[in-house]
């Protein structure tokens, strides 16, 4: 017997087959602990910066990609007192993978933004606002954006670490960093 789905890979279940006007179905994608989840079958998900640092403007990740893969982040919040203030936000990630021999150079892991919060928008390498190729390995590549880029009701911002290598895991760390900047 074969079971049929009308949505892509029924949604994932994490979410509901929707029947657009036009007779499409589409995924209405449930919300997750870490926001709501992505692609057009639900199957990604946002993965969580955590408070890493005192005072609590520092938010990191450590993780594991494998190959030719994304990992998403859901940049925090600022609130108005901090839109009003001299703010620099900084979103910074750095690799290691073991490259292969010299002859073959492989694809470069990318630091990718992407300003926005609809479920349908989120970073790849064809859909972003701000891009980083991460040339060496163990060394640290950064983002770095004002307050009033961030303000509130201006829509979010989404990150994600890409691994192009098809071959290669990818170890990455991640962090959001908040600085004060006296004018």
């Amino acid at each position: 017997s074969v079971q049929k789905y009308d949505c892509p890979r029924n949604c994932s279940d994490r979410g509901t087959c929707v029947i657009n006007a036009n007779g499409t179905h589409i995924c209405a994608c449930d919300v997750g602990p870490n926001g709501p989840y992505l692609l057009e079958d639900c199957s990604e998900e946002f993965t969580a910066l955590l408070p890493s640092g005192p005072g609590g403007g520092t938010y990191g990740v450590n993780g594991t990609l494998q190959s030719a893969d994304y990992d998403y982040f859901m940049l925090p919040e600022i609130d108005l007192r901090e839109s009003r203030r001299q703010i620099e936000l900084v979103l910074s990630a750095k690799y290691d993978r073991e490259d292969p021999p010299y002859y073959w150079q492989p694809e470069r892991p990318v630091l990718l933004l992407l300003k926005g919060d609809n479920r349908g928008d989120f970073p790849s390498v064809s859909n972003y606002t701000f891009k980083v190729v991460m040339e060496e390995s163990k060394k640290e590549y950064s983002i770095e954006l004002c307050a009033s880029q961030m303000k509130l009701g201006d829509g979010g911002w989404q990150a994600a670490v890409y691994n192009p290598e098809r071959m290669t895991p990818m170890k990455y760390w991640v962090s959001f960093q908040k600085k004060g900047v006296c004018p």
